[in-house]
């Protein structure tokens, strides 16, 4: 009977630690729905349901931690922490138990991804949570995708496809947070298409995100809805309009919604002659953190402070502040430049396209700033002028800030902004500068051609991200093995060049098998690649730098040609068959 009564218990205290364990799961997944819930309209509430979700993690399943770390990106993407947002959503739409999860974390990287610029991630997490849409079961987080999709395409600046996707929401949309989104997204889209935007657009979409308690969505409704009265000329009424939403967009937290606010304040205040109230806004929008450094927002910010600073008198002021304009807007237009080449190159999915279109971007990028330097030096004239003409120091202080451009301006343009080393047409002008030294004095003179072996799987199987670190760590190598009067150039892709004045066909050789050692010692996997890391290398040289270097380089790069038939990782020098290594 003992034994009979000590079962029982056993049994009943199993079937209690049950019930418990049933109970604390149900309390964790109840404190992320309603935090999922409430996530865009009460962000205060929703930083402290995920605080209590997060010391009951050790009792949540599986399914549930995921959708933890779901909420969390969103909670550092609303705080302005991309990075941190990105990173964790990545890693959830990868390996999330649950397909929804992973389609949201798709779509959360592509739409973060979208505000950091970096437009390739965007669309490929895009076109993964396309891929991934059909496996989702719930019809509300399908219309989180349209929703998505609409905020991404206004982001790209293609207006008509954002237009398409809301409307599309808007159709389909089941719940009152869902048609909030869709409304909200289509006058955001509106307010770039004047034309098409009626006032009432603007006001339907107020009323039902007000509904919704949506004070997020709400705010940018009225961001776009101001935009809309300063393209009317109605600037009075956008300006109450936006000091009206500032409040709320305070509470938000969401600061790329409040910078975009402060900005419009800044430039209407400007408008109506208000410098005190205008220069404090921009300020408020320089403050921020976590932005983008060429956030349009931050541009209109030193737009008007350069305009108030003008105003003022305060000329060293003025050019500071036209520097940081024209820099950030300089950048801005080529990130431009870069968005729509990424678009195209998406729909394409040529990878060999992409990376010579990004080429093509740089040296249209070193174009842009060298005429936008002309024009910095003409308003710095004009502005030293007005200055009621100043003395010699003066004069002096404005010639030596254009020198200093002028030195900036010609190492962007000599040097490739991903690895530190020359471009490619600096590489050739320091070439053949150097051949004409060593002719005239008959001294040797050799150049190493290297390619990286199987880079293209690196970038498919590890990511560009990782590409990117791959060809860094390589540049590294080569420039820390170069005496000073090297040269070591980037010539393309994966494709490096290294000059070696003064030096023969042998100790070329042994260069080339030193910096070849280097190249394959590199700690792969501390950079996320789990691929070997190597690197064909192809040798010419000239015995006392008569060879033109059209011809030397043809050489090097046939040797390097050779050295890949013959199976990569070796070196060839056009002398008899490459050399292998272990």
């Amino acid at each position: 009977m003992a034994n009979v009564w000590k079962t029982r218990g056993l049994i009943a205290l199993a079937a209690l630690c049950l019930v418990a364990t049933q109970a604390a799961a149900s309390t964790v997944s109840d404190l992320l729905a309603e935090a999922d819930r409430i996530r865009s309209s009460d962000p205060t509430r929703f930083g402290s349901l995920l605080r209590r979700a997060r010391q009951m993690a050790p009792q949540a399943t599986p399914a549930e931690s995921d959708r933890l770390l779901l909420l969390e990106a969103y909670r550092d993407a609303i705080a302005g922490r991309y990075d941190a947002s990105i990173d964790a959503a990545r890693v959830l739409a990868e390996r999330a138990v649950d397909a929804g999860v992973r389609y949201r974390a798709a779509l959360l990287v592509a739409n973060t991804a979208a505000i950091t610029r970096d437009y390739p991630l965007a669309f490929r997490y895009l076109a993964d949570a396309t891929l991934l849409e059909a496996a989702v079961g719930d019809p509300d987080v399908r219309a989180t995708g349209l929703g998505t999709a609409a905020a991404l395409y206004i982001e790209f600046g293609r207006h008509r496809e954002a237009l398409a996707y809301a409307d599309r929401l808007i159709a389909t949309a089941r719940t009152p947070r869902a048609l909030c989104f869709g409304h909200g997204n289509r006058t955001r889209a509106l307010s770039h298409l004047v034309t098409q935007a009626r006032e009432d657009d603007f006001r339907v979409a107020s009323a039902v995100c007000a509904r919704a308690a949506e004070s997020l969505a709400g705010a940018f409704v009225d961001s776009g809805h101001a935009r809309y009265l300063v393209a009317k000329g109605r600037r009075t009424e956008a300006l109450r309009m936006l000091e009206s939403a500032l409040p709320r967009a305070r509470r938000t937290g969401y600061t790329r919604l409040i910078g975009e606010i402060l900005a419009g304040i800044a430039e209407l205040r400007l408008h109506h002659d208000d410098h005190v109230l205008a220069a404090a806004r921009a300020t408020e929008v320089l403050d921020l953190d976590s932005q983008h450094p060429h956030w349009q927002p931050r541009i209109d910010a030193h737009r008007v402070l350069y305009r108030v600073a003008e105003a003022r008198g305060d000329y060293r002021a003025a050019y500071s502040h036209y520097r940081q304009f024209h820099a950030a807007e300089s950048a801005s237009l080529d990130e431009v430049r870069t968005r729509e080449f990424a678009f195209q190159l998406s729909r394409q999915q040529a990878v060999v396209r992409e990376q010579h279109a990004r080429a093509l971007a740089h040296e249209n990028r070193a174009l842009l700033l060298e005429r936008r330097a002309t024009r910095e030096r003409s308003r710095a004239m004009r502005l030293a002028i007005v200055a009621m003409g100043l003395a010699i120091v003066g004069v002096a202080y404005w010639a030596w800030l254009s020198r200093r451009t002028h030195r900036l301006l010609r190492h962007l343009s000599e040097t490739d902004a991903l690895t530190g080393v020359a471009t490619r047409r600096h590489f050739a002008q320091c070439a053949e500068r150097s051949l004409e030294a060593c002719g005239r004095h008959a001294r040797p003179v050799s150049v190493l051609v290297l390619d990286l072996d199987h880079f293209k799987r690196i970038n498919d199987e590890c990511g560009h991200a990782v590409g990117d670190w791959v060809l860094r760590e390589v540049a590294r190598a080569c420039a820390s093995r170069a005496r000073e009067e090297d040269v070591v150039g980037r010539l393309g892709g994966e494709e490096f060049a290294v000059l070696l004045p003064g030096v023969d066909a042998a100790d070329a050789l042994l260069a080339a098998e030193a910096l070849r050692g280097a190249i394959a010692r590199i700690d792969g996997p501390a950079g996320g690649c789990h691929l070997p890391i190597s690197a064909s290398i192809g040798v010419a040289s000239s015995k006392d730098g008569s060879d033109a270097y059209r011809q030397l380089l043809a050489d090097a790069d046939a040797a390097m040609y050779a050295a890949k038939q013959a199976g990569r990782n070796r070196i060839g020098t056009g002398a008899g068959e490459p050399r292998a290594y272990a």
